[in-house]
């Protein structure tokens, strides 16, 4: 059996947690079976760090603690420990972020592209990569014509 998958759903490892790390496990298990081509590992590559760099967006926004100050909250003691425990959660989401920027540049630490990459280089070796023919383009540009896949609407 020959499984190909799409760009977004290896992309959506990133930024999406409606796909849990036992499916990318189970893609690991799998290699095997793992087709590719030309376009998935271009469109990976092309979109990564973009995909990246909106997941720490969106992170750095929703994992954001404002707090609320008073002359009265400042004096009680528990006042006092959230503070505390507030620095502490902002100083380990810098952390996250540095993390995940890090890998942006330095893939070395990223599971997600590290199986990428094996992904693409055994395919390589094995001859698993289908490469987009001029008659493969022709026939897309016709469909797109037509409508079908329909325009996204921009």
């Amino acid at each position: 059996m020959k499984i190909f998958i799409d760009t977004n759903i290896y992309l959506d490892f990133y930024r999406s947690n409606s796909h849990p790390m036992e499916v990318f496990n189970l893609l690991k298990e799998n290699i095997q079976s793992i087709v590719l081509t030309d376009q998935v590992i271009h469109e990976f590559e092309r979109n990564r760090e973009m995909v990246i760099e909106k997941v720490i967006e969106q992170f750095s926004s929703d994992s954001r603690i404002d707090t609320f100050t008073s002359s009265y909250l400042y004096e009680l003691e528990v006042f006092q420990e959230l503070l505390s425990t507030h620095r502490h959660y902002k100083s380990v989401q810098k952390t996250v972020t540095e993390q995940l920027k890090s890998i942006i540049h330095r893939p070395a630490g990223d599971p997600i592209d590290n199986f990428f990459s094996q992904l693409v280089n055994i395919s390589i070796k094995e001859n698993r990569v289908h490469s987009t023919t001029k008659d493969i383009l022709r026939l897309a540009i016709r469909r797109k014509q037509h409508g079908n896949p329909p325009l996204s609407a921009k």
